[in-house]
């Protein structure tokens, strides 16, 4: 059975105001100050770091894959021509 409950006082939905506006001012500025640290970097050095991450990314897959099929002598591969022949073929850059 649902109870019943008083309507909000207008103190508390300009509490609630008052906390969703700082919130939401606290977001803002978390992304102005991405926006500035994305604005010291050209777009080569981005895309290098986002081809390090997504390297890095592949390489967690693969040991976990290996792992997984009981296969630790794959992990050894890593940088391996066959292994990156894989990782390219995965990223569509063959």
């Amino acid at each position: 059975m649902k109870e019943e409950c008083d309507p909000p006082t207008d103190d508390l939905i300009e509490r609630i105001t008052a906390n969703i506006a700082k919130v939401l001012a606290a977001k803002d500025a978390e992304i102005a100050t991405l926006r500035v640290a994305l604005n010291k970097y050209s777009e080569d050095e981005m895309l290098c770091a986002k081809d390090a991450h997504d390297n890095k990314l592949f390489a967690l897959g693969w040991i976990s894959a290996a792992s997984w099929a009981g296969r630790h002598d794959l992990i050894a591969d890593i940088d391996s021509p066959a292994y990156l022949y894989d990782r390219n073929a995965a990223r569509g850059t063959t």
